[in-house]
């Protein structure tokens, strides 16, 4: 989910999230630290509540018990000083040595150490989330065990992605585990895994008893299937995704929003990742066919915000002559 879920994707789907407090002290952080290319997915504004912040070791760090657990608590000092709203503290890897995977899955004691030393330095001010794999492999897994070690030491809430790390995000996806672990833990329960559909969120609830799912790159490819997923659950009427028109006006704003908040920082190849891997699809579905590729291959080969917008009044027109049509 790197550079798709920064700050200007939160302003997009601030109205699909319930807020938990306000940012005033993250923006009185940033004003002291100036250079937001750095912290880009830390900052935050007032209206849209609390940064969840995901730390994990610095790929410098030694493989050393002691210093692991050091690097953590730093992470989370510096998430206190900002303002962060919660720690996700994410088990399923550290960048740069043999702990990546589900590596610290395999040593309890490390994991038990790293949330009681985060534990100590929070003290209960935010919630602390640990993300976790279902394991290694078929062949052994202890995410139950784990998972008990995880709250025992001062977890407030466990994010499982119902996979094992030898699997890719296509699945097959274990939500018996997760069942499991719900069954044997106290604190909530949330489960990720390539979950792309309102139907879907409501099944994985009901098969797993979990507390809440987590929507990842399903979300990249349509903001809105969080507003409609809430309304789904709440009211089991069945929004349709958005039309081709809703998502170029979804895609126009974005640029807008990235290009006043990055301002002579913003980065158009990422906004370009941004827009293919995510708004395009649907955008594209909604031009007659025989003008599918053009724009295709316009969009890949633009080189500035100024092309892009040129070709977004092209696509307005296209998607004008043809019917409306939602994906």
């Amino acid at each position: 989910m790197g550079q798709h879920t920064d700050v200007v994707f939160a302003h997009i789907v601030e109205n699909t999230v319930y807020p938990t407090n306000n940012g005033a002290s993250i923006l009185d952080y940033f004003k002291a630290h100036p250079d937001i290319r750095a912290y880009q997915n830390l900052d935050i504004a007032i209206n849209q509540g609390a940064a969840i912040v995901q730390i994990a070791c610095d790929p410098n760090t030694q493989e050393d018990d002691s210093d692991i657990c050091n690097a953590f608590i730093r992470a989370a000092r510096l998430c206190l000083e900002a303002g962060a709203g919660a720690i996700d503290i994410n088990m399923c890897g550290i960048v740069g040595n043999h702990y990546g995977g589900v590596g610290l899955m395999s040593k309890p004691r490390l994991c038990r150490g790293i949330i009681y030393a985060v534990a100590k330095v929070v003290r209960k001010k935010i919630p602390i989330f640990v993300k976790i794999r279902t394991d290694i492999n078929n062949d052994y897994k202890n995410v139950v065990e784990i998972a008990k070690i995880l709250e025992r030491a001062g977890a407030d809430a466990i994010i499982i992605l119902a996979q094992t790390s030898d699997k890719q995000f296509d699945g097959p996806f274990d939500y018996d585990s997760v069942k499991r672990v719900r069954a044997e833990t106290k604190i909530p329960i949330i489960v990720n895994g390539c979950i792309n559909s309102p139907e879907q969120v409501k099944k994985v609830l009901s098969v797993t008893g979990v507390d809440a799912v987590m929507i990842g790159r399903a979300s990249v490819l349509e903001p809105e299937i969080i507003y409609r997923t809430i309304h789904y659950i709440h009211t089991n009427e069945l929004l349709p995704p958005p039309f081709a028109k809703e998502s170029l006006k979804q895609v126009r704003k974005h640029l807008f929003l990235a290009e006043e908040y990055y301002g002579r920082y913003f980065d158009f190849d990422i906004y370009l990742k941004q827009l293919m891997s995510g708004y395009a699809h649907n955008i594209l579905c909604g031009i007659p066919a025989q003008n599918r590729v053009y724009i295709a291959n316009s969009l890949i080969s633009a080189k500035n915000a100024e092309e892009i917008r040129e070709l977004f009044a092209v696509t307005e027109k296209l998607l004008d002559e043809a019917p409306l049509r939602a994906v």
